[in-house]
């Protein structure tokens, strides 16, 4: 997926601060913030059109019942 993203700013932790880095909570969702408004979410998917699209993608999906 980072492959696929625009080098815009950085989304992470703070790797010298880490476990510890409780700001990374604030600027995470405040990069998810702006994401979510230049880009709308699609709508949900029934089962149905779930299935299909896994399909499609050449995801299998079993039941574990």
């Amino acid at each position: 997926m980072s492959s696929r993203g625009r080098p815009r700013g950085r989304l992470g932790v703070d790797a010298s601060a880490f476990p510890r880095d409780f700001a990374a909570l604030v600027r995470t969702h405040r990069e998810l913030t702006r994401i979510r408004l230049r880009r709308p979410l699609p709508l949900p998917l029934d089962a149905a059109e779930a299935s299909s699209a896994l399909v499609r993608s050449g995801i299998l999906w079993e039941s574990l019942s």
